[in-house]
């Protein structure tokens, strides 16, 4: 089944103008496999069902480079399995943060850059240690019955970004060579 097209005539939609962001969005999901349809039968009998959103919002508003940008959420908050698992990643400290602006302050030709990375959560090594499920959004136009079993770490998810300081940590340690502060973990 295609899942590319989707968002043809849907007048129903709250933000209207963010068909084509919504589009990169799950095309980029799909390329990653984040997601894969499954069929009522294929639910385990008690497994939750979340429902799943769409945050919208313009990236640089009020400049040149102003843009549309979407983001497929799973709404977890009432996630019962969530106690039985990690779900706070590691976050520089303060601190750490203090120094490095200070650092580059006094120092020559030292500078600091802000990073975004896009579908971040999508980018991690490792793939859900659990299932689940979520309801389609009625935007992709899908027969009753099937539902999207999430493979690999999204937004509203608990533990997602348990996964993506995984991989984040793992290049810097394994790929760039770099060592863990014992002061500042991340």
């Amino acid at each position: 089944m295609d899942l590319s097209i989707f968002l043809t005539s849907n007048h129903d939609s709250p933000q209207p103008g963010y068909t084509h962001s919504r589009q990169v969005e799950l095309n980029g999901l799909l390329e990653k496999g984040v997601f894969e349809l499954t069929t009522a039968d294929e639910v385990p009998y008690g497994a939750q069902i979340f429902n799943s959103w769409f945050v919208d919002e313009i990236k640089h508003a009020g400049t040149s480079k102003a843009i549309e940008k979407s983001r497929l959420v799973v709404q977890a908050y009432k996630d019962a399995d969530k106690k039985g698992v990690l779900t706070q990643a590691p976050t520089i400290q303060c601190a750490s943060q203090r120094l490095i602006l200070s650092l580059a302050a006094s120092t020559h030709g030292l500078e600091v850059y802000m990073r975004n990375i896009s579908q971040t959560y999508t980018q991690s090594e490792t793939n859900l240690a659990r299932d689940f499920f979520v309801r389609p959004l009625k935007e992709l136009n899908l027969p009753d019955g099937l539902f999207l079993k999430i493979l690999r770490p999204l937004y509203g998810i608990p533990e997602a970004g348990t996964h993506r300081f995984r991989t984040y940590h793992n290049h810097h340690i394994s790929r760039l060579g770099m060592k863990q502060s014992s002061y500042d973990p991340c």
